[in-house]
């Protein structure tokens, strides 16, 4: 048990409630990835902590979950694309453990969906790498040919 006397609580304001991160993509680090069982206990589920590194938002936290192993094959599925959209953003297609992903920047896109109670809240949508500074030379420095799409993340 801890003891909260003495700490002077009844003086304190609480925290108030974040806005939700609007729609868009952010530069981000996953904090943490750990691989847990599934509500039925029959797959697993890797649980990542994302941290926003840049912007309005830097310092936020956000959370995603990818199914790897489950007895629904759409869910395993598309699991294991979003597993592997990190690691192409990362540039890591072929890592051997999550070590390999931690604390390395990438793009995260945000979306705004609604939690159990119809509140709104922040979802990841999805991952692409983030746009270097030397990639940035490179996609300027290409010709625009007329009707293409310059895509940085390509």
């Amino acid at each position: 048990m801890v003891s909260f006397s003495g700490l002077g609580l009844e003086s304190i304001e609480p925290n108030k409630t974040f806005e939700v991160i609007p729609a868009g993509d952010y530069p981000a680090i996953i904090t943490e990835f750990d691989e847990v069982d599934t509500k039925d206990g029959t797959g697993k589920r890797c649980n990542l902590k994302l941290q926003i590194i840049d912007g309005k938002f830097q310092n936020r936290t956000i959370f995603d979950g990818l199914n790897t192993t489950n007895k629904s094959i759409v869910a395993q599925q598309i699991g294991r694309q979003q597993l592997k959209s990190i690691c192409v953003a990362l540039n890591n297609p072929n890592p051997q453990n999550s070590s390999e992903l931690l604390n390395k920047a990438l793009m995260i896109s945000i979306k705004v969906g609604k939690d159990q109670n119809g509140n709104p809240r922040s979802e990841v949508k999805g991952y692409k790498a983030r746009l270097t500074t030397a990639r940035v030379a490179e996609v300027v420095a290409q010709p625009v040919v007329a009707g293409s799409k310059v895509n940085p993340f390509a």
